[in-house]
């Protein structure tokens, strides 16, 4: 007996039931039930894919006990057998592609995390990021073919880069903070550091002399990958990648779980040929102060952190910031001091430390409240509004216009209890705002903007929120009641469809009125036969 293979998207599934079940004369009641459960079937197992995909763990510590009296060449042939025995799944260079989808998934659930970027970015036009170049010796097979090694990039930044060393952005070399992110330095210095010790044996190694010939499978330039990996802790999307690729039967990247082994193998001109003592070499005479450890900051303030260090070097001071959505942390030309945006309402944790000893390390925490307007005039036309007219949150005045923060609102109060039925926005940033409006605070239906107005079914509460990062620019502010001189009432008012219409409705809506049509079809056929 022959198998019968069907293959289709989950959005013709209703129409397959439905050809398939009219043959056999089956109830279009029956075609509705299997129809709407197909259809949390499928939304089920998305989303049970994208749980089991972000909660992966490394089940095991492949490493065991690394002896640290080892160095140079020595110490990074024995960590590349451990490395090559933590996992032993090879595949070709195209399946990649599923492979990177999954270990680096956005966490918004759109497209994958670009490289360069960090984990709150995403992007679903990519191509594959040879973070080791394929002409300086990758290839497409061995380490070519190694996710360790791939990373997914946007693909209008893929080609920055070319075939250059990472290091500051002169003499053929390309920094790979170059788009704002720099703890992608670090990110790409133990991937480098990676490759050139699992595939040692292939004849890649480490350089500092970016006018390398291609044909010498050298990548660095070494002494910016070194001073990178100390200097730049490992990121939690790092740690989610390696974990991932782990359990899928990848090896594993150390150098995430022991970041400090780079030492052990490489110093900033070569291979080591002196041991490296390790924590013996940390001074434990390091004293770290911090000008504030606890600050309060109002949406949109900025603020500054110095530190002051004696016993190292100011250079092997590292900044740390927790929350990079709440804020946004800059270093600045002096080490010891970084700038601080208050982004948005939330807390966040900066830790600074030196990496010749990041066992001693101080903490900032920071609060970031949404700025408020103690009260406001504003003359619209010949309509003063008033702050007693409104309820507002993350709201200020600036000249002529009212200016609503990020996540910020304003309520009209209506204490007169009329009824609107238009309201009419005119300024920047006004694309991604939305409407609750309804008979009161428990009643009410979502809308988003329009650019031409919009009239509303003659509601009686009305707010206005910026669910945006960026600040909504009022210019010009309109509202129209049913009782208003000039206004005709508007039995029949009709609310803006496409974006404009509700966002409450549903996909399931959208089902049902493609299911009805099914059956209205089905009915016109039958007539016709």
């Amino acid at each position: 007996m022959k198998k019968l293979v069907v293959s289709f998207f989950v959005g013709e599934l209703p129409f397959v039931m439905f050809k398939y079940l009219k043959s056999k004369k089956v109830s279009l009641l029956i075609l509705l039930g299997l129809a709407f459960s197909s259809f949390g079937l499928a939304s089920f197992k998305s989303s049970q894919l994208k749980e089991e995909t972000l909660s992966l763990n490394a089940s095991s510590d492949p490493w065991g006990s690394m002896d640290t009296s080892k160095y140079g060449a020595t110490f990074r042939d024995l960590l590349a057998g451990k490395i090559k025995a933590s996992g032993t799944r090879t595949i070709n260079y195209k399946t990649n592609n599923d492979v990177l989808a999954k270990s680096d998934a956005a966490l918004n659930g759109a497209g994958i995390i670009p490289f360069y970027h960090p984990d709150t970015d995403s992007t679903t036009n990519w191509n594959k990021e040879h973070v080791w170049p394929d002409s300086r010796g990758a290839g497409k097979t061995g380490p070519g073919s190694d996710p360790q090694m791939l990373r997914p990039a946007d693909k209008s930044e893929n080609s920055s880069r070319g075939n250059y060393f990472y290091g500051p952005n002169e003499s053929r070399q390309w920094d790979p903070s170059s788009f704002g992110y720099y703890q992608a330095r670090g990110e790409a210095a133990r991937i480098i550091f990676y490759v050139a010790t699992r595939y040692a044996s292939n004849g890649l190694s480490l350089s500092n002399n970016p006018n390398d010939s291609s044909s010498m499978k050298t990548m660095g330039t070494l002494r910016y990958l070194v001073d990178w990996n100390n200097e730049y802790p490992v990121t939690k999307q790092e740690i989610r990648r390696n974990n991932y690729l782990h359990n899928a039967g990848f090896a594993r990247n150390p150098f995430i779980d022991h970041p400090d082994w780079v030492n052990y193998i490489w110093d900033a001109n070569g291979l080591r040929n002196t041991p490296y003592n390790g924590s013996s070499t940390i001074d434990p005479n390091i004293k770290l102060t911090l000008n504030k450890t606890s600050l309060s900051l109002e949406q949109g303030e900025v603020d500054y952190l110095n530190v002051t260090i004696s016993g190292a070097d100011e250079k092997t001071l590292v900044w740390d910031n927790e929350s990079d959505d709440v804020i946004s942390l800059t270093k600045t030309d002096d080490p010891k001091t970084v700038r601080l945006d208050a982004l948005k309402e939330g807390t966040s944790t900066v830790t600074v430390y030196s990496s010749a000893n990041p066992s001693i390390y101080l903490t900032c925490q920071i609060n970031v409240t949404i700025k408020q307007q103690t009260s406001f005039e504003l003359e619209e036309g010949s309509v003063l509004f008033k702050d007693s007219l409104f309820d507002y949150k993350g709201v200020r005045v600036d000249g002529s216009n009212i200016v609503i923060y990020p996540q910020g609102s304003l309520t009209l109060k209506n204490e007169e209890n009329k009824e609107i039925n238009f309201i009419d926005l005119e300024g920047d940033g006004l694309s991604e705002l939305s409407f609750i409006a309804g008979e009161n605070m428990t009643n009410y239906s979502n809308y988003l903007f329009d650019d031409d107005g919009m009239n509303l079914p003659n509601v009686k509460f009305l707010k206005i929120i910026n669910h945006t990062d960026g600040e909504a620019v009022l210019t010009n502010f309109s509202i129209k009641y049913l009782d208003q001189d000039g206004i005709k009432e508007n039995k029949n008012p009709e609310v803006s469809s496409g974006c404009s219409g509700s966002i409450v409705a549903s996909s399931s809506c959208c089902v049902i009125v493609l299911l009805f049509a099914v059956v209205l079809f089905a009915f016109r056929k039958k007539r016709e036969n």
